[in-house]
């Protein structure tokens, strides 16, 4: 009677990290026995889709935190090849500075997927608009021109109806990911900006008149490091619309993207609403 389970358990024993595809056999789905194998078999399918995307992940890292490394020691060995005058050596020095800034960039980005993917970020009421402000004012320090092209327009009755729940610097990452795309890759034309209410969410809007994204490309947008065409050749990791996703689907939000080609690009990221009673 007990010689199924014991099989099982055999089963299960011979199950490691190299044979994650293995699964228990299941001879009747309706009995208690059956249940509990269908069970472990669900299980296992979700540690061999965790195991294998967190392969992925590592592999990706690994190519996008090599590639500026390279460029940092090629840099360096071109810049000790022989004497140099004083500019060319600034012009190097510039480069691997930049080149740094890149992969210091990647690294943040890297720990801040590391952390939505743990539980240590607690949820608190969150001013949406004080996120937005201090994503406007990043993005304007780091590109002084694009900056000027931001118009920003910040739409609700009360401070009150743009709180949300999550965690705040966390909001502005992801505020000041989507605003930057939108100067970077906007054609040096305006880029609208937008924070209002709509059904009990909290929606930030970001609009520019860019090349837009042909539609091919659009199912790819939200996969870890993946860059469009026209990104290619601008810095970058390629992971900030993947970032910007996983943050608003772990507070209950989404991401929505609507493009056209030679038109340009709409994003909105919305959030649920903080309830509150209101007093009679």
């Amino acid at each position: 009677m007990l010689q199924p389970i014991a099989d099982k358990i055999k089963k299960a024993r011979s199950i490691g990290a190299k044979s994650l595809n293995l699964r228990l056999d299941v001879k009747n789905e309706h009995d208690e026995l059956g249940q509990m194998g269908l069970a472990f078999n669900e299980m296992l399918d979700r540690i061999e889709k965790a195991f294998v995307t967190q392969q992925q992940f590592i592999r990706n890292a690994s190519h996008e935190m090599r590639t500026p490394l390279a460029a940092i020691t090629a840099e360096a060995d071109l810049a000790l090849l022989k004497e140099r005058e004083s500019d060319q050596y600034r012009k190097s020095l510039a480069s691997i500075r930049q080149r740094s800034e890149n992969l210091n960039q990647l690294t943040h980005k890297l720990l801040a997927m590391s952390r939505l993917e743990s539980e240590s970020l607690l949820p608190q009421p969150c001013a949406a608009d004080e996120a937005l402000l201090s994503a406007v004012k990043s993005v304007k320090t780091t590109y002084p021109e694009g900056g000027q092209l931001i118009s920003l327009n910040i739409e609700a009755p009360s401070a009150l109806d743009l709180q949300v729940i999550c965690d705040p610097a966390m909001l502005e990452t992801a505020y000041l990911n989507l605003i930057e795309n939108a100067v970077k890759y906007g054609n040096e034309k305006e880029v609208q900006v937008r924070l209002f209410n709509e059904v009990g969410m909290v929606c930030l809007e970001v609009v520019d008149k860019g090349d837009g994204i042909a539609e091919q490309e659009m199912e790819h947008l939200f996969k870890p490091f993946y860059r469009s065409i026209q990104q290619h050749g601008q810095r970058g990791s390629g992971i900030g619309l993947s970032l910007v996703k996983s943050k608003a689907e772990k507070y209950g939000g989404e991401v929505r993207i609507w493009s056209q080609a030679g038109v340009g690009s709409r994003v909105q990221f919305d959030l649920p609403a903080m309830l509150f009673e209101k007093i009679t």
